[in-house]
């Protein structure tokens, strides 16, 4: 019977050295957001693709009220490209939008932006400025990259860049009529990015919690 609580005793010293770290995990990781799919692009909205999360600062459109929506596909990752493609309401013809791109690791590299032709149309426009923190005041500070593409169907990639962990993208659209009634977004990424530190951290400390389990065992 002593031999039998003995063991009792000592899986309950066991379960209590395992306790801080799988608390340690817990803490360390944070909800992740859904999928991007086919949704509406609202102020606030955050979704993810790959190991990016897109986060909607502030949409805004001429006229007010037209809502924006993603749409799969082009919405997608593959690559180590993630893209949204964006739906544009008829007859918008002014867009502000400003996301947040955050990555798992130091591996985002380079954006691109592209919009169809519509018809005759012409005059339209995509000019972004790539920042280092949320430009939302009116200051891109720090500064990384500018793309001002007068193309419809043209790609426009901006140089390289990085590799970063957080980008925010400020566009201002330009949207004449009849307009067009979709653009694409691309965030290039390099190689898939490390583990996060906090598995690092469980393997160590469930390590050193069953070495002094072990010893705290055979002394018995």
């Amino acid at each position: 019977m002593n031999a039998i609580l003995n063991v009792g005793r000592r899986m309950r010293k066991m379960a209590f050295l395992f306790l801080p770290a799988v608390a340690l995990v817990g803490l360390s990781m944070p909800a992740s957001a859904s999928e991007c799919s086919t949704q509406a692009v609202t102020n606030g909205m955050s979704c993810t693709l790959g190991d990016l999360t897109f986060t909607i600062i502030s949409v805004n459109t001429l006229p007010s009220g037209q809502a924006l929506g993603l749409e799969v596909p082009p919405t997608g990752f593959a690559n180590d490209t993630a893209t949204l493609g964006f739906e544009v309401p008829a007859n918008t013809s002014d867009i502000h939008l400003i996301y947040e791109v955050q990555s798992m690791g130091d591996d985002i590299t380079g954006v691109d932006s592209m919009f169809p032709i519509v018809g005759g149309q012409t005059g339209a426009s995509i000019n972004e400025n790539v920042c280092g923190s949320d430009p939302s005041s009116g200051v891109c500070n720090p500064f990384i990259v500018n793309l001002n593409n007068t193309t419809p169907n043209m790609i426009e990639y901006s140089s390289s860049f990085g590799p970063l962990s957080t980008i925010w993208i400020d566009k201002d659209i330009t949207n004449p009529a009849p307009g067009f009634s979709e653009f694409t977004d691309s965030v290039e990424t390099s190689a898939a990015a490390p583990e996060p530190s906090s598995l690092a951290l469980l393997g160590t400390g469930l390590l050193g919690a069953a070495g002094i389990a072990r010893r705290r065992f055979f002394k018995k």
